[in-house]
């Protein structure tokens, strides 16, 4: 399977918190079982377009606004994608031949409590 993660922040981010740890943990337990993950981010001062941290790709691109723009460009190439900026609709559906999923952390937290 290969998964694309889209948040605005990746765990190197200076603005990076509790839900990119979070989301961190679920990608590289998912990539040890053999997901090929990428990450998909927007880019800060200093930070390099793409780098590999761990087994996992990190893609920066754009800014807040542009991410969008960027995430539906990349989407394209993966077939699962795990929507963590939760500005769209709150659900799961299937586009074309990949799945979306959206709302991630809400999920985490309906699922324990």
């Amino acid at each position: 399977m290969d998964l694309l993660v889209l948040n605005h922040r990746d765990p190197r981010h200076p603005r990076a918190g509790g839900s990119e740890v979070v989301l961190w943990e679920v990608c590289r337990r998912l990539s040890r079982l053999g997901v090929g993950v990428t990450w998909l981010a927007e880019r800060f001062p200093s930070s390099q377009e793409d780098e590999t941290f761990g087994s996992i790709l990190i893609k920066r691109r754009g800014d807040p606004l542009s991410l969008h723009f960027f995430s539906l460009l990349e989407a394209r190439r993966h077939e699962v994608v795990l929507d963590s900026v939760a500005h769209a609709v709150l659900s799961s559906f299937k586009i074309d031949r990949f799945i979306w999923i959206s709302g991630f952390e809400h999920l985490c937290a309906w699922a324990v409590g």
